[in-house]
């Protein structure tokens, strides 16, 4: 039994929990934090990283638990069951993440496709910290 889902749309392309959620969620920290923080400009710095951030690290946390449950660390990287691939290899753009045939996988390979799209992960991540003054 897989745990995936038939070929269509699953829950990871909607764009409500991937991205508006977490938003919403580091604006109720901001406030949190301290009210004063929370002025029209650091709204909308939040709410546009927010978004961009969120539909990054969601379906990219999805992928690496799957990836750690199935004990295949490049299961985010390989083409499904129903013949696509995850978000970190679909599009055009991203042909060089696709998992190599298993007789030509590496280490390196892998670890840099990781390193890779943490480090994309963390730029748009990061400008939600201006806001905490940290």
């Amino acid at each position: 039994m897989t745990s995936e889902p038939p070929a269509g749309k699953d829950w990871r392309g909607n764009g409500w929990l991937t991205a508006v959620l977490p938003t919403v969620i580091w604006l109720v920290v901001l406030w949190l934090v301290g009210t004063s923080q929370v002025g029209s400009l650091t709204v909308f710095f939040v709410l546009f990283f927010g978004f961009v951030a969120g539909m990054f690290l969601v379906p990219f946390t999805y992928h690496v638990v799957r990836a750690v449950r199935a004990r295949n660390p490049w299961l985010p990287f390989e083409r499904q069951p129903w013949g696509r691939y995850t978000f970190m290899a679909n599009h055009r753009w991203q042909t060089p993440f696709r998992a190599p045939p298993e007789d030509s996988r590496t280490t390196v390979g892998l670890v840099f496709r990781y390193v890779i799209w943490i480090g994309a992960i963390a730029a748009v991540a990061y400008p939600l910290t201006l806001p905490l003054h940290l």
